[in-house]
C-alpha cells in the first residue's frame, strides 16, 4: 500500500512532505480538522510547547473534562490567561466536538468521556 501526502492549510507547507496520508482505519474522526487548526500550536503528538502551548498529551483537563467543555473551549477560545484563540466561526460545532472526542481519545489520553456525539455522517 502506497503513502499518499496529506496537505493541511494550517501547517508549514515542509511539514506537508513529512507526514503520509492516514488509511480511514487510522483516520479517526476529528483528526484532519486537528491537523488543520490545532496542530500548529498543540503539534501533531498533542505535545504542545509547555508553558506558552500546554500539552494536550495526557493533560488531566483533556482527560476528565466532560466533552462540552472542551468544545466551549474549542469555540470560544482559551481563559484569560492563554492565547489560545477563537473557533467560532471557523469551525461548526460538529466540527469542535470532533476535535474533542478526537483528542480524548488520542495519543495516551484514551478517555472514556466521549459522551458529544458528532451529527457528521
Amino acid at each position: 500500500m502506497g503513502h499518499h501526502m496529506v496537505v493541511v492549510r494550517a501547517l508549514p507547507l515542509a511539514l506537508v512532505f513529512l507526514f503520509p496520508a492516514f488509511s480511514n482505519a487510522d483516520n479517526p474522526v476529528g483528526l484532519n480538522d486537528y491537523a488543520t487548526h490545532c496542530a500548529t500550536c498543540h503539534r501533531l503528538d498533542g505535545a504542545g510547547s509547555p508553558p506558552t502551548i500546554p500539552a494536550l498529551d495526557g493533560s488531566p483537563l483533556v482527560i476528565h473534562a466532560e466533552p462540552d467543555i472542551l468544545v466551549k473551549l474549542i469555540l470560544e477560545g482559551g481563559f484569560a490567561d492563554l492565547a489560545m484563540p477563537r473557533f467560532e466561526g471557523v469551525l461548526t460545532h460538529t466540527q469542535a466536538t470532533e476535535i474533542a472526542n478526537y483528542i480524548k481519545k488520542a495519543w495516551s489520553n484514551q478517555s472514556t468521556q466521549t459522551g458529544v456525539q458528532s451529527n457528521r455522517e
